[in-house]
């Protein structure tokens, strides 16, 4: 009996890490994430090019542990529309770290080489370089544009459908209201869009896990019992 109450506060706190952990540090992150790419700029400044590279390294598994916090908010969640969300966060895991990978990682990468090969603009090999950054950044190859589609509305069909199930579970209203808004905010990761779909869901999270008592489905018809 002790050994199962030590594991289940173990899995508590994981579970509580995951939850809220995953939101809040993307949404830090991306708060010093550029709202601007400039190849010459971060090709001329160390900082601002290793800069790029260490965030989406730092990035690389975020939006799979964000998608694993929703994962668990639905955990006792049995629907139609929970399952549908699962899948979409399935989805939304795998295409947008390989995207976030494609248009961030290699691009630092490849940043950092031109450096340490000292290639300025001056050099026969800038032009190619240049075009090779564009290429990756906007993910120029064959499928590319689906890659990105999946990547941005896998999400927004996970947390609509996350949000309705919950709804239909009578959970806490305003974490519902809140998640399902941090599903119109996320065309893009970086500032702002980014820190304010994270903060959206965090809060949503905070609500429904820590005050599910509140404005929830019984509350609700309870005051409308009273009322009458």
């Amino acid at each position: 009996m002790v050994q199962m109450t030590s594991r289940f506060k173990w899995f508590r706190w994981w579970r509580w890490l995951i939850l809220l952990g995953a939101p809040a540090a993307l949404g830090l992150l991306e708060l010093w994430h550029p709202s601007h790419v400039y190849f010459d700029h971060m090709l001329a400044h160390a900082e601002e090019g290793d800069w790029w590279l260490t965030l989406h390294i730092y990035q690389l598994p975020l939006f799979a542990l964000v998608a694993t916090s929703i994962w668990l908010l639905l955990k006792e969640v049995d629907h139609f529309f929970a399952c549908i969300s699962r899948i979409a966060l399935w989805i939304f895991a795998i295409t947008y770290t390989a995207f976030d990978t494609l248009a961030g990682i290699s691009t630092g990468i490849l940043i950092k080489y031109m450096r340490d090969a000292a290639i300025t603009v001056d050099d026969p090999a800038y032009d190619r370089m240049y075009e090779l950054f564009l290429s990756l950044f906007n993910l120029d190859m064959p499928g590319g544009e689906l890659l990105i589609t999946l990547a941005v509305w896998s999400w927004v069909a996970a947390v609509l459908f996350a949000a309705i199930a919950l709804y239909l579970k009578g959970v806490n209203r305003a974490g519902v209201i809140l998640i399902g808004a941090s599903a119109f905010t996320f065309q893009t990761h970086v500032y702002p869009n980014g820190p304010i779909t994270m903060a959206l869901l965090l809060a949503g999270i905070i609500c429904i896990e820590f005050f599910p008592h509140i404005w929830n489905e019984a509350s609700i018809k309870k005051e409308e019992v009273v009322t009458k």
